[in-house]
Parts: C-alpha cells; structure tokens; sequence
C-alpha cells in the first residue's frame, strides 16, 4: 500500500569509498557485522554527501549480553575527494540519549526524529517531556553511568 513504512537496511551511503585506515574498516565490519539486525530508526544524510547520521535498533542485543544497550548511533563522514570514510558510534540504552549523541556529532535536531513506525514511543506526556530533557541535555548534565536494559 502507498504510504505504509517498509523495514529496509541501514543506508551507510559508502558505496565507491574505502575506509580511510584498516583499522576503520575492521571497526566498521565489527559494527556492522550483522547488519541485516540492525533496523533503522531515523536516518540523516548532509546535502553534501560529507556526514550520514544513522539511529539503528540492534535486534541482536537480545541475543547478546544480558542488559547490553540496544541502540546505536553511528556518524559516518566521507572525504569526496580522497572517497575515503571515518566513522564514529556508540551503544544506547534509550533513544533520546543515542539522538543527544547524534546532535552533539552535528546532526541537526529537528533530522533525527524517529521515522519508523517500528521505533519506541513515549507512554504518557511525562515520559515525552522526560525524552525530551534527555534529547536536549543541556550542558552534557545527564549522564548514564551503568545501565541494565531489559527487553522482555
């Protein structure tokens, strides 16, 4: 049906560039590694073709550690002329946390919103305004010190 959200593969717009050092590419394959378990949430890409900016749901963590973060926020950015790429990410336990992140690494806030239906919602407006504070985090104030996260 036209309009309805189709699931689809993480974007990493990388196709035709190298990473810029082995030990890039072998961090990205460790990240990537099972990326057909990696569903993407939000996705942000630069007119420029320099920085992606990608909010993925790691299905795997249930599989993996118990309590492990199921959310990472990955930045990809791209030198177009050398057609090289670096990367960056880091492991969520929420989602307002993995976009405080991605905004900090540039993304624009408003680019960032969740676009999958798929994706987790907030349960009431105080949980919203909660999200929101995290989101925003002025000031790096909240920081996660250890976490537990458990996905029935």
């Amino acid at each position: 049906m036209a309009g309805e959200y189709e699931p689809s593969s993480p974007d990493y717009r990388i196709t035709g560039y190298e990473a810029a050092t082995e030990r890039i590419e072998d961090d990205f394959l460790s990240v990537t590694l099972s990326d057909d378990m990696l569903l993407p949430l939000a996705e942000h890409h630069t007119d420029d073709g320099r920085d992606s900016y990608l909010l993925l749901l790691d299905r795997s963590a249930i599989w993996g550690i118990p309590g492990a973060a199921e959310y990472i926020s990955l930045h990809i950015t791209r030198d177009v002329e050398q057609r090289t790429f670096h990367f960056d990410h880091e492991n969520h336990s929420v989602v307002p946390l993995a976009q405080n992140w991605l905004i900090r690494q540039g993304c624009p806030p408003e680019s960032i919103a969740l676009s999958n239906p798929d994706g987790p919602r907030p349960a009431d407006a105080l949980t919203a305004r909660l999200e929101d504070l995290l989101r925003a985090n002025p000031d790096n104030r909240y920081e996660i010190i250890d976490h537990y996260t458990e996905n029935p």
